[in-house]
């Protein structure tokens, strides 16, 4: 199995976790190809780097968790959304595990990204390609993440995949205040 990991500070730490190497997109890709296939931290600088992908591709990847670039959807990037490097990343990122057909993609951004003007659009274009969202909604995360504020969390499904309506309807009235992960 492998993890991706894009912070390159803490890329380090999630390989000793999984008691394996970390090692570059490329550099796995190269492994897997000789049939030296191994647990692995992946480390991936930029999520537009197209070997990135191939490897996803190569290790039969189907689900992806993931934190795109938070500025441009919030008032410390000026909003810029999908006029930005950053904001685009978060697309890109979803169109990539679209065309690679994960089944699920669960992302968490800022608590404001459903107010901006680009969410709606770039959820419509990402559904045509096959990525729909199923279940989002901003929630108080600071027993499950190391954040105190607010954040959006998303599920992405892949439209091959049945969901059922009354799970979706139960996990919308789920929060994680008081619940089992509380501390």
């Amino acid at each position: 199995s492998i993890l991706v990991e894009a912070d390159p500070e803490t890329a380090p730490v999630c390989a000793k976790q999984l008691g394996a190497p970390c090692i570059r997109a490329r550099e796995y890709v190269e492994k897997v190809l000789t049939g030296e296939d191994m647990p692995c931290c992946v480390l991936v600088e930029k999520v537009e780097e197209p070997m990135v992908w191939v490897a996803a591709g190569v290790a039969n990847v189907g689900k992806m968790v993931g934190s795109p670039p938070c500025q441009p959807w919030s008032g410390a990037g000026c909003n810029k959304g999908l006029s930005s490097d950053d904001g685009r990343a978060f697309q890109s990122c979803l169109e990539w595990a679209a065309f690679m057909q994960f089944m699920v993609v669960v992302l968490e951004n800022v608590a404001g990204l459903p107010k901006h003007d680009d969410f709606k659009l770039m959820v419509q274009d990402i559904a045509a390609k096959g990525l729909v969202l199923q279940l989002h909604g901003v929630f108080s995360c600071h027993q499950l993440l190391p954040v105190k504020r607010d954040r959006w969390l998303g599920t992405f499904v892949h439209r091959s995949c049945e969901v059922d309506a009354n799970r979706v309807r139960i996990a919308n009235y789920m929060n994680f205040t008081g619940c089992m992960f509380s501390c």
